[in-house]
């Protein structure tokens, strides 16, 4: 599966189609410049983002089968090593 970033003038956004609708299926994680994605039925995804992209303020946002990740651009020298993201449920 070949993600590619949308770039706006002050966002980056990737959309992924996952095997679920529920939010507390997946398992979402920034490490570096990555974002891995874990689901049901041993779904693991990896998309590497744009260096332009503020990892530290990565959110994420399912609706129905298709996981939205939108990270602000800007110096990325902040971005976590790792950390965990929550999933926001839109309905």
């Amino acid at each position: 599966m070949n993600v590619q970033p949308l770039e706006t003038d002050d966002m980056i956004v990737v959309t992924v189609g996952v095997p679920t609708r529920r939010a507390s299926d997946l398992d979402v994680a920034v490490a570096g410049n990555v974002v891995g994605i874990l689901g049901p039925g041993g779904f693991r995804h990896e998309v590497p983002m744009l260096p332009s992209a503020d990892l530290s303020r990565l959110r994420a946002y399912l609706f129905h089968d298709i996981l939205e990740l939108r990270a602000p651009r800007g110096e990325n020298e902040g971005n976590p090593r790792f950390a965990r993201i929550t999933v926001q449920p839109i309905s």
